[in-house]
């Protein structure tokens, strides 16, 4: 140990030779209350919450925007709440049902009854959608060629005004196409004339005019089978109206024949309840929670929440506070 403490290079003085002094006690009680204020500044400066806003310009260039919302009205029925859009380029959108949900709650907030089923939304969706004479020749038409006197502007559209579309995407050079292009023929004649009428949903109901059986020219239509991601011709699809954003089909793989077609078809349209006779539920009396999202074109706009009379029955405007809910801009919006 004493050779230890001969090398030892951090020698101590001994207390006998320190002393304190008045100078070295303000200096200490210095740093102490500055260590202290400093402490305490810390301490408040994490206890505290604070909030503040920071506008940014947005980079997204998509050119639709997704709009979210989840907004519960406690004194309002659900048959009496629509959902509406308003835009910078003069779209008007009223009564939006796609990719939105209600639901009854009672004056507790809570969920009260069920909410609709996807194929009830269905139908309420497609009772509420009226098409004109020329719409419906619209989207009943083939898309075999761009030079007819039809517009071809809105494949989702055509997809949305049946219950089920039948497509074959084709090409003119392709000789697998030409070869099959009689049988699918034969085909859609047979359902599109009175054979629709044998195809029937889960409940045995008849699909009638709901089932729509058509072509589209990949080569006149070139921009249309992209977005459908068509890779091969030729390709038979069964699409089935829907309410998300995604189109939902299924892909016929099976022999090339009027009866293996007829029976794919069959197939899928039994696996549905369509046509139940949905209407909007008798115990809608209090408050709706609506959820749900609608696309938007990227410019200035509304977004409106709204009540409504029905052909039922009147709203009384003296009970009726009917106000907008959000305003999108160019960036993207939640409420």
């Amino acid at each position: 140990m004493q050779f230890l403490r001969k090398v030892d290079s951090f020698r101590t003085i001994p207390k006998d030779l320190s002393e304190g002094t008045a100078t070295g006690a303000v200096m200490t009680l210095v740093a102490m209350f500055l260590c202290g204020v400093l402490f305490m500044c810390e301490l408040v400066a994490f206890m505290t919450v604070t909030s503040y806003t920071k506008i940014v310009m947005d980079s997204n260039q998509d050119k639709q925007l997704k709009i979210n919302f989840d907004v519960t009205l406690s004194d309002l029925a659900c048959d009496h709440l629509t959902v509406g859009v308003w835009d910078g380029f003069g779209t008007d959108r009223l009564n939006i049902t796609k990719n939105i949900r209600r639901q009854q709650i009672d004056h507790l907030g809570q969920d009260k009854g069920h909410a609709y089923t996807d194929d009830e939304l269905l139908e309420l969706d497609s009772t509420e959608q009226e098409l004109t004479a020329s719409e419906k020749a619209e989207y009943d038409a083939d898309w075999s060629s761009s030079s007819d006197h039809f517009k071809h502007e809105n494949f989702d559209a055509v997809i949305e005004s049946h219950d089920f579309t039948m497509v074959l995407f084709y090409a003119d050079w392709c000789p697998p196409c030409r070869a099959f292009k009689p049988v699918w023929n034969m085909f859609e004649s047979d359902i599109n004339g009175n054979a629709g009428s044998k195809i029937v949903d889960a409940d045995q109901r008849p699909l009638g005019q709901g089932v729509r059986v058509l072509k589209l020219n990949c080569v006149d239509f070139k921009q249309a089978c992209i977005d459908e991601s068509i890779q091969s011709f030729p390709a038979v699809r069964l699409y089935r109206r829907s309410l998300g954003a995604s189109k939902k089909y299924a892909a016929y793989e099976g022999e090339r024949s009027v009866d293996g077609l007829f029976a794919f078809l069959k197939e899928q349209a039994a696996k549905r309840h369509l046509h139940v006779g949905a209407k909007h539920h008798s115990m809608f009396t209090e408050g709706c929670r609506i959820k749900g999202f609608v696309e938007v074109a990227r410019v200035p706009g509304t977004l409106h929440i709204e009540s409504k009379s029905t052909d039922e029955k009147m709203l009384n405007s003296a009970f009726t506070n009917t106000t907008q809910c959000s305003q999108k801009g160019a960036g993207s919006k939640d409420s």
